[in-house]
């Protein structure tokens, strides 16, 4: 399974950290929003919290 996330702002960011703390069951995150700054930096973050 695969999630693609429409929004990279305070709300995107708690949906995609929540997404990646369950990852094992639902796949891959894919972020789309209007800038690729936001983009970055949502995925830059999750990285950094990866055990």
């Amino acid at each position: 399974m695969a999630i693609l996330q429409i929004g990279a702002g305070g709300v995107g960011w708690v949906v995609a950290h929540k997404a990646a703390q369950n990852n094992e069951v639902l796949g891959d995150i894919t972020i789309a929003s209007r800038t690729i700054a936001k983009c970055e930096k949502s995925s830059n973050r999750l990285k950094v919290k990866q055990p």
